[in-house]
């Protein structure tokens, strides 16, 4: 068993970076909210604790498959843990997915890193930025300090597979086209270097394995060491902007994951406006325009309505009255009391044997894939297909090829 500390998370973090920095009075709404955390963003803990764990130790993170992880503690268990602790945290297996990701971000740190060279390797570098008005600090995944080029690769492992994350946000070269939470984490990264540890320039290497993307699962930039220091005095004014008594808020994307957009005023009046927008009621009179328009307003309303929900939830938890609003058991299922070895013995002794108990199926070709030596593996090609289970719906910036419609198939068939 593999045990580390939880870790603390600053009011002013990188992982809300973004949406402080443009709503600066989200912070004044969520000050007194409790962040219970996502069950994704728990397992995301559970998978930055299997990369640390190989990086630190030089494991495969196949060697863990089957194993649990508790994400509140970062405790690494060899096999699942009794039901008061699975009552108590939350804990996610190693599962071949996990292992899959895990190894594309270990590979990606591992590539860069030649202690040969004299290069030296940090793993979870905690990191101050050395404010006094405010809580400024976190942890970087990793980081790589190339002392001869005086070079450092700041690495962030993004384990969600819902949005994905760029390493530059604009179309320029500069440093204001790179991703903020990979500035942050960067300077924090670049600050914690001990005297005589010069830098020039710094990489950030984004690696988010299960969201596809053009450029694959690992995306850089690179900035120089002198500007990421002078932005710092941007960040700052940020965080400041944060502090005023009438910070003001501002609607947006990064309303998606703020703890306060079930009762925002400001995601309110826009979601509301957007719902209201007159348009026809004839929907085969909708221009495609007008489509688009209504499809991008849906998503600010849905995720508005979303958020009140989850707000409500939360309210009648803590015992709050909700007119016309109540909680009530979700459907029960069943499913047996005792472990599974004796509730098996039980059936035995009423007459089934375990061909009736138990399926055998073939293992998944990811499964099968442990199973061979890394030779062997290309013949699995000429084995498997993937088939996607039809179509649906994505912006045109969307990095997967576009499925033609009825229509257009039936053109190109005529062709």
């Amino acid at each position: 068993m593999t045990e580390h500390g939880p870790k603390l998370h600053a009011t002013l973090g990188a992982s809300s970076c973004y949406r402080w920095w443009e709503c600066p009075g989200s912070v004044r709404l969520t000050a007194n909210l409790k962040d219970e955390g996502s069950d994704f963003a728990a397992e995301g803990t559970a998978a930055h604790a299997l990369g640390e764990d190989c990086l630190t130790h030089g494991r495969s993170p196949d060697e863990f498959l089957g194993s649990w992880i508790c994400s509140e503690t970062e405790v690494i268990a060899p096999k699942k843990p009794d039901a008061l602790a699975l009552k108590k945290f939350r804990w996610f297996e190693v599962t071949d997915e996990m292992i899959e990701a895990v190894q594309i971000y270990v590979d990606a740190v591992r590539a860069d890193f030649n202690p040969d060279d004299g290069d030296i390797l940090m793993v979870e570098q905690k990191f101050d930025l050395g404010v006094n008005f405010t809580q400024m600090f976190g942890t970087a995944d990793a980081v790589i300090y190339k002392s001869g080029a005086r070079s450092l690769h700041v690495f962030d492992l993004k384990y969600g597979r819902g949005v994905p994350v760029e390493a530059r946000t604009g179309s320029g070269t500069g440093i204001e086209s790179v991703n903020r939470q990979a500035l942050y984490y960067a300077l924090g990264a670049t600050l914690a270097l001990p005297p005589g540890k010069p830098v020039t320039s710094v990489e950030v290497v984004i690696v988010q394995p299960r969201a596809p993307h053009k450029d694959g699962p690992v995306r850089r930039a690179t900035v120089d060491a002198y500007e990421l220091l002078e932005w710092r005095s941007d960040v700052l004014a940020a965080a400041r902007r944060t502090l005023e008594p009438d910070a003001p808020l501002a609607a947006g994307s990064w309303c998606k994951f703020c703890g306060a957009a079930g009762f925002c005023p400001k995601l309110r009046e826009q979601s509301l406006e957007n719902a209201m927008s007159e348009f026809s009621d004839d929907l085969s009179e909708l221009t495609p325009d007008e489509i688009a328009r209504i499809l991008n307003a849906a998503e600010d309303v849905e995720n508005w309505i979303k958020a009140v929900r989850a707000y409500a939830y939360q309210r009648l938890e803590q015992g709050d009255a909700v007119p016309g609003w109540k909680l009530v058991p979700k459907r029960a299922t069943r499913k047996w009391a005792e472990d599974e070895e004796t509730t098996a013995e039980a059936l035995r002794l009423l007459g089934l044997d375990d061909g009736d108990l138990f399926k055998k199926s073939l293992l998944t070709p990811a499964q099968v894939e442990k199973l061979m030596s890394k030779d062997d593996r290309e013949a699995l090609a000429a084995l498997t297909v993937k088939e996607s289970s039809g179509s649906t719906m994505a912006r045109e910036s969307d990095e997967r090829g576009s499925v033609p419609g009825r229509r257009n198939a039936q053109d190109e068939f005529n062709d």
